[in-house]
């Protein structure tokens, strides 16, 4: 039978359409994870999910009452080994907490630092005495970017080294596709030089379609669709574009601004393509319920988090503001710590799980979970 080119071309788009499913398995870095896959027939589903909580409020160091002291007792031997060890620690060195006379912390800061310390005291379960001068232990006001007192690295290059492991994956650097704007490039100047056989694409317009388009290779079939369909006016051509099929990942590194109008557009055309980004995009959002806006993609934080930021009222501030916090209550517990003489402690934050170490520098440890899965 002889083929029309109309029939031709029918054929043509559809057999060269999608990009397959790359069955992506990201493994969690929290420590936490399967921690008590053993309990499935000795524990009741809601005794289990309550547990789950108080084990993340003990290793938060926050304090728990009598009650919820035995249910941590009842199934502490079911737990693994390293987490049996990190609750019994946490115990102990709550108590301590409890027990021991705060001593005076001075920092030097800038004012909405202050304010933010003050609130996190006020609102902690420990007494706090602390005052400020220019005589201090220095924070940043940049919190994210800043290596503080203590730690080994700023939050913001942990967060993006976190996700840079599961992206530039040995076996698949030469598969990813790097988006990022002019406010990351001495960001991506770094990764240019890490992963040089990864692919690299700069937004510079706001013709986000124009731009996704011309980088997937779709403009390319759009192109040869609308000059085919020139040829035969009679009939509707079925435009399955066909995309880069050596990519694997995608990496944006954007601020909101443009991740909000890149994120709908690029999953339009990559359905279960594999998305990652760092932080960065979520904290300019003001209404954290945009957060499911970029549902399906990977950061570098868990899931449960997402789900708290979801639930706050931000008012006048934005995400940002709820990172900062975070980074300002592990250092006030370093404090704690050091306060109390000890010498090493597992903390889990909103953020990261915190490895605190007085005679060496505090390393975090960072979970990679998709937004919408809390």
């Amino acid at each position: 039978m002889k083929l029309s080119l109309t029939s031709f071309v029918l054929i043509a788009f559809i057999t060269t359409s999608c990009v397959s499913n790359n069955n992506l398995n990201i493994q969690q870095s929290d420590k936490n994870t399967n921690l008590i896959n053993g309990l499935n027939n000795e524990i009741a589903t809601d005794d289990k999910l309550e547990l789950e909580r108080l084990i993340d409020k003990v290793l938060s160091y926050e304090d728990i009452d009598d009650d919820e002291l035995v249910i941590i007792n009842k199934y502490l031997i079911f737990l693994r080994k390293d987490i049996q060890t990190n609750i019994k620690t946490a115990l102990r060195e709550i108590e301590i907490f409890k027990e021991s006379r705060s001593h005076k912390s001075i920092f030097n800061t800038n004012e909405k630092n202050k304010d933010l310390l003050i609130k996190l005291s006020l609102g902690s379960d420990y007494a706090f005495n602390f005052e400020f001068n220019s005589s201090g232990i220095f924070i940043d006001q940049n919190l994210q970017d800043s290596v503080h007192y203590g730690f080994c690295n700023s939050y913001s290059y942990d967060q993006r080294a976190s996700i840079e492991r599961i992206v530039f994956e040995d076996f698949e650097r030469d598969g990813v596709l790097v988006i990022y704007n002019k406010n990351y490039k001495s960001y991506v100047s770094n990764l240019k030089q890490k992963f040089p056989t990864a692919s690299f694409s700069e937004l510079k317009s706001n013709d986000y379609d124009e731009f996704i388009s011309k980088i997937l290779n779709i403009k390319e079939s759009k192109d040869r669709k609308n000059t085919l369909q020139g040829l035969d006016k009679n009939t509707n051509l079925v435009f399955l574009p066909r995309k880069n099929q050596n990519l694997k990942k995608i990496f944006i590194i954007l601020d909101y601004k443009d991740a909000k109008a890149i994120v709908p557009i690029l999953k339009s055309y990559v359905l279960d393509f594999p998305i990652f980004a760092t932080n960065d995009l979520l904290y300019e959002i003001a209404d954290p319920k945009k957060i499911l806006d970029f549902e399906g993609l990977f950061f570098p934080l868990n899931s449960k988090t997402m789900s708290l930021f979801m639930e706050q009222d931000l008012k006048m501030t934005n995400l940002k503001d709820e990172f900062d916090k975070t980074i300002l209550r592990e250092l006030l517990l370093q404090e704690k710590l050091r306060e109390a003489d000890i010498k090493k402690s597992y903390i889990k934050t909103n953020l990261s799980d915190v490895e605190y170490n007085l005679n060496s520098c505090n390393r975090r440890t960072i979970s990679i979970s998709s937004a919408g899965d809390g």
